[in-house]
């Protein structure tokens, strides 16, 4: 059997997403961390009305360390309410573990939220509960987990583009002067329809353009 690969387990993600009532100016794809991308790229982020979300996708053809997955959600949980992971299924297979007694064990992909599935025949997927039993996938990522505590207004703020920053605060400072601006002066709770505002209206990037163009080819959209 084929490995997934990335296009595989995002338009199954999106696909459920927009099912739950997600619109496509909800999501957005490969949104990078800060300007430079130093801390990674979040795989597909979801704005919610009052939370902003990132979910990480591990395909068949990715690497998976439960360890590495650890270190490389930190600087997401310091921007979003939500992280969650959806991870193949056969990432599963491969991380399965023993006790002492012999016994198999999965412990070690106990950081996954939900199973993706892969039919490489039909060229399907299928995402599976793992952790959560849920009705929709919105409610298994984020409905039933607590918001992340760690959340700093200042990672947020350089999440955002400079002329972004520019136009929340109506002027022409530096980034760094605005996100320390944003720091000192507002809350998370204040800031965060602000930056959420921000992540809809920002312009597709050339991941999104050529995901979405390529989604709409497959479901036959014009």
């Amino acid at each position: 059997m084929n490995k997934s690969n990335e296009y595989d387990i995002r338009s199954c993600v999106i696909k459920e997403l927009l099912r739950n009532g997600f619109s496509r100016e909800d999501i957005r794809i490969e949104i990078p961390m800060s300007t430079a991308s130093s801390t990674g790229r979040a795989d597909i982020v979801c704005l919610g009305k009052d939370y902003a979300a990132c979910i990480e996708l591990k395909s068949g053809k990715d690497k998976f360390c439960s360890d590495a997955l650890k270190r490389q959600m930190q600087p997401y949980r310091l921007v979003f309410d939500y992280c969650s992971v959806i991870a193949d299924i056969e990432h599963w297979r491969e991380t399965t573990i023993q006790n002492k007694s012999g016994k198999r064990i999965f412990d070690n992909f106990r950081c996954v939220d939900l199973h993706y599935y892969h039919d490489s025949f039909r060229e399907m997927g299928r995402i599976s509960k793992c952790k959560y039993g849920a009705e929709s996938l919105s409610d298994a990522l984020f409905a039933r987990h607590k918001r992340n505590k760690a959340i700093s207004v200042y990672h947020m703020a350089s999440v955002l583009w400079a002329d972004e920053l520019k136009d929340i605060f109506s002027n022409k400072s530096p980034k760094y002067k605005n996100e320390i601006f944003a720091r000192e002066n507002m809350g998370t709770a204040e800031f965060r329809p602000i930056f959420i505002d921000a992540l809809r209206k920002r312009p597709l990037n050339e991941w999104e353009t050529k995901f979405w163009n390529k989604f709409e080819e497959s479901r036959g959209e014009s």
